[in-house]
């Protein structure tokens, strides 16, 4: 219901002060700035005329900066937070920033990162973290560098609003006589955009990093305003918004070769890159326009004309490839990639190979069967009795190559009778088991030779498998044939046994190996559960300081009454 003690022109861009007001000899009255918003105005419209190209300049590679500045409840928080409903400068700002990543996507990829700090009785405190730490500031070749703050790489506007929101828990608020919340520190959210071309070239011109900065100020303090309670916070802030109107002045007055006082406070050192020029940058200044806030209105745009005056000479900011994280992440994901893909490539090896070895126990065992066959033929051959002479024998051994999958040749030598031949002899018991010993001998042989891929068609495979004629000779060189025989056996006995060695121990292998796995799954899944109780009790920790510090507050204030 007071009074308003400002009028704003028609172009929107002078606010000078209304005739019912007392007009102070010496002090100006009217004040032009870029843009005057009034109280039918809404954040919305604030953003898509004043801020919304910063935000696109943040993402091409800009250093960019949106800064509230205002006596205490003249709505600078309200302005950059907003409401769920009416969403402010800061929520808007993140949005726009993953909106202008989907629609680059195809021409240049992103990461972001988030920090969130606030700078209380000139101690620098990290929001996202609820562990206090030191927090330096140090002069880099580049710029400022905060060592200390944690970064978080966020995917989406979810999780931005989430690490904020952690923030928000932590920031110091407090009550005055003109706000029960008001803002007892000044915070500083800022996002780093990384960004390098998709197509995947590398150089030291083709990576940009830049930062937008989402600065809310606490308000100037006026102990005629808001009382004696916050009197000592109330001396940091005003001691600190004065050093930066300091700051401004001589940065307006074009003094940049004289000494500018960047270091008398920790939030003119934080802002000082974005005050020295190589930045865009957008200052929002909030007043009350009401006649009893007249004179801190005055002040707020004086400080307002002054920065109007900084000369911003912003450029695209381009960082090696190699000292970007962004490029680290893409080196790590490609070789994670390429020992994903050869652990592919062995475990298929190992598939194989598995397959490979079953298939040659099936061999095996049919060769085993055969031997078996082929020294029970040849125990019946010496078992049978010696007969007359033959008349004409012609005896010949064909050999049938036996090679296996691992390229070790074998020989069976078979003998057979050939067409034509005559043998002088009566056939006996034995010479009937030895028949038929070797019909089952030619079964196997077949199955063996189907394995091998060898043709059981061919002419010399079909004459070394014809075992029509019963053989009946018992001749000294028969005997040293089956002698000869019987020493292949053996060995393809012995090459047997060293195939099965290797299959067990690669058995052996892979069980060990999923045997490592599934401990090593064991391990992750404890660690995970230690870390959520971790979490848990953390989270404790931290409500039981709070209700600490609550406590403390309530016994102070009932110890000051």
């Amino acid at each position: 219901g007071e009074e308003c003690g400002w009028n704003i022109s028609e172009d929107g861009e002078t606010a000078a002060q209304s005739d019912n007001t007392e007009i102070i000899v010496g002090r100006t009255t009217s004040y032009t700035l870029d843009k005057i918003y009034g109280m039918q105005s809404t954040t919305r419209e604030l953003y898509d005329t004043s801020v919304h190209s910063l935000v696109k300049a943040a993402m091409e590679g800009y250093h960019s900066t949106v800064l509230a500045y205002g006596q205490t409840a003249s709505g600078k928080t309200h302005t950059m937070s907003g409401t769920k409903e009416s969403p402010g400068l800061i929520p808007l700002c993140i949005e726009d920033c993953f909106r202008y990543v989907r629609e680059c996507q195809e021409s240049r990829e992103y990461m972001i990162r988030v920090s969130y700090l606030e700078v209380y009785k000139e101690h620098i405190r990290d929001l996202l973290t609820g562990i206090p730490q030191p927090i330096r500031l140090f002069d880099g070749p580049k710029g400022l560098i905060i060592r200390g703050l944690k970064e978080e790489v966020v995917s989406s506007p979810a999780d931005v609003f989430a690490a904020l929101k952690s923030g928000e828990g932590r920031r110091q608020v407090g009550s005055t006589h003109m706000n029960s919340q008001s803002s007892r520190s000044h915070t500083v959210a800022r996002l780093w955009i990384e960004s390098t071309p998709s197509d995947g070239r590398k150089g030291s011109r083709s990576t940009r990093i830049s930062s937008l900065s989402l600065v809310d100020l606490a308000g100037s303090e006026s102990v005629r305003l808001n009382g004696l309670e916050r009197r000592e916070e109330g001396h940091y802030i005003n001691k600190s918004l004065m050093t930066l109107g300091q700051v401004v002045l001589s940065l307006s007055e074009g003094k940049t070769k004289s000494h500018i006082p960047f270091r008398d406070s920790k939030l003119t050192r934080l802002l000082q890159p974005s005050l020295s020029g190589n930045a865009q940058m957008v200052l929002l200044c909030c007043i009350s326009p009401q006649v009893s806030h007249l004179e801190e209105s005055s002040n707020t745009f004086k400080f307002a004309t002054r920065a109007k005056k900084i000369k911003q000479k912003a450029i695209v900011n381009i960082a090696d490839d190699e000292n970007t994280l962004l490029q680290n992440y893409r080196e790590e994901i490609a070789d994670l990639r390429k020992q994903l893909a050869e652990a592919k490539e062995q475990q298929l090896l190992l598939q194989q190979q598995t397959v490979q070895v079953d298939d040659k126990e099936d061999t095996d065992e049919e060769v085993k069967e055969l031997v078996t066959a082929i020294k029970t033929m040849e125990r019946l051959i010496l078992k049978s009795r010696p007969h007359p002479s033959p008349t004409k024998v012609n005896e010949s051994i064909d050999e049938v190559d036996l090679q296996d999958d691992s390229d070790e040749d074998s020989q069976i030598a078979i003998l057979s009778a050939e067409p034509g031949n005559e043998v002088l002899s009566t056939p006996t018991k034995d010479d009937e088991a030895l028949n038929i010993e070797l019909g089952r001998i030619r079964g196997l042989l077949g199955t063996v030779l189907k394995k091998k891929g060898i043709d059981e068609e061919d002419p010399d495979v079909q004459k070394s498998l014809d075992f029509a004629s019963p053989l009946q000779v018992r001749s000294p060189e028969m005997e040293r044939e089956v002698e000869h025989l019987r020493h292949q056996l053996e060995e393809q006995e012995v090459t047997t046994n060293l195939r099965k060695a290797d299959s067990s121990f690669l058995q052996s292998q892979l069980r060990e190996k999923d045997k490592l796995l599934e401990e090593v799954s064991s391990i992750l899944e404890q660690v995970e559960l230690r870390q959520a109780e971790l979490e848990r009790e953390n989270a404790a920790l931290r409500a039981e300081v709070f209700a600490l510090k609550a406590k403390l507050h309530r016994q102070e204030t009932d110890y000051e009454c």
